[in-house]
């Protein structure tokens, strides 16, 4: 993930890179010379300057255009956003999680495919649907491979697999995951080759003693949260087979301990256990961030079940002022 504002400047989509199509899985590098294919799509980028001429012309209410206009604001501030000049450095670390800014491309084509089926009404008059519709499925034609591809995947064999992820994580193309478990770019060895995990097995309980002589007694796991009773006789650490991300906790008799976890060498969790006997809960919860972010999210939630309920009462109050009104006039005019 590029998380830093000189990266999203970096691999920021440029304005040229939208009149190109370039199709291919190559990775993301610096400047507008990608092999990755990144434009938000010729026919979708037509359709908005179409609207934007649309939005002055004769064929639309009011309403209407003034729904136009909102659509193809946003797609221009979309557009901003990926672009080079927009001012990462100045904005909140938190937004910065938005990350890769062709990921945006999907809001970008969306709102602008949006804004062009609004401005049907007028565009429908320059240029026949069928038309626009073709034009789409000849562009799309190179893609088709990259689309069947994920079906080709699913069919692969656990060792062919293997062997097609380990083949990108050493292009460094992205990190991957075996097992089920997700590896952070810090993480260090080969953990999507066969032989590295047939050399170096996974523990039972993912707990490898480092320094001191725990013991473990038992082990039990739920999810993200991974349960140990273990006896010392002096303060221990270890190695649990997990990667580090911000959020780890770590637990001892219910007690948080803050200062317990680390980021290992290799990029795994390392664990400081005091002496004693006690019950270990190791538990995955979001960082700070993490938290921020789910609270923003919680409170869009709110926002748009408001936002239904209250269309959704007008829209009731409305059928039955229309249903019930006329038969209450004709009831007063025959009294």
């Amino acid at each position: 993930m590029a998380g830093t504002p000189q990266l999203l400047h970096e691999h920021a989509v440029f304005w040229r890179q939208h009149f190109t199509e370039t199709l291919g899985y190559g990775p993301s590098i610096p400047g507008p010379d990608d092999t990755l294919g990144i434009n938000m799509g010729l026919v979708v980028l037509f359709g908005v300057l179409l609207a934007m001429i649309a939005v002055f012309q004769r064929g639309l209410t009011g309403k209407q255009r003034s729904r136009l206009a909102v659509f193809l604001v946003i797609t221009l501030i979309v557009l901003f956003v990926m672009s080079p000049q927009m001012p990462w450095q100045k904005v909140p670390a938190i937004l910065l999680y938005i990350q890769f800014p062709w990921r945006l491309l999907i809001f970008t084509s969306f709102f602008g495919a949006a804004a062009m089926a609004m401005a049907s009404p007028v565009i429908d008059r320059w240029v026949h649907p069928a038309i626009l519709t073709g034009l789409a499925a000849v562009f799309a034609v190179p893609t088709l491979t990259m689309i069947m591809m994920p079906n080709i995947i699913k069919r692969m064999s656990p060792d062919q697999l293997n062997k097609w992820n380990y083949r990108f994580e050493r292009k460094g193309f992205y990190a991957g995951a075996n097992g089920g478990d997700f590896i952070p770019k810090w993480g260090q060895g080969d953990y999507l080759k066969p032989e590295f995990l047939e050399k170096y097995p996974v523990p039972e309980n993912r707990l490898t003693v480092t320094s001191g002589d725990l013991v473990c007694e038992s082990y039990h796991r739920r999810g993200t949260i991974y349960e140990y009773t273990y006896k010392a006789s002096n303060d221990s650490e270890a190695r649990l087979a997990l990667f580090y991300w911000p959020g780890w906790e770590l637990r001892i008799d219910g007690k948080l301990q803050p200062e317990s976890i680390r980021l290992g060498a290799n990029g795994l969790l390392s664990v400081s256990f005091p002496a004693g006997t006690h019950h270990a809960e190791l538990k995955y919860a979001l960082s700070a961030a993490g938290r921020f972010a789910r609270h923003i999210s919680l409170l869009g939630l709110a926002a748009w079940m408001s936002i239904a309920i209250t269309f959704g009462l007008r829209s009731w109050k409305k059928y039955r002022r229309q249903k019930f009104l006329p038969a209450q006039s004709a009831a007063l005019g025959v009294t």
